[in-house]
């Protein structure tokens, strides 16, 4: 419940730092689109 409060920015701030879902959208389009 504390952890709620601490980030209300998303259910898992902890595993998803520097998007939503990083692990879903990899460095690969990036490359492919190339």
């Amino acid at each position: 419940m504390p952890h709620e409060a601490r980030h209300p920015a998303g259910p898992d701030p902890a595993a998803a730092p520097l998007g939503p879902d990083p692990a879903a959208v990899p460095p690969a389009p990036d490359p492919a689109a190339l």
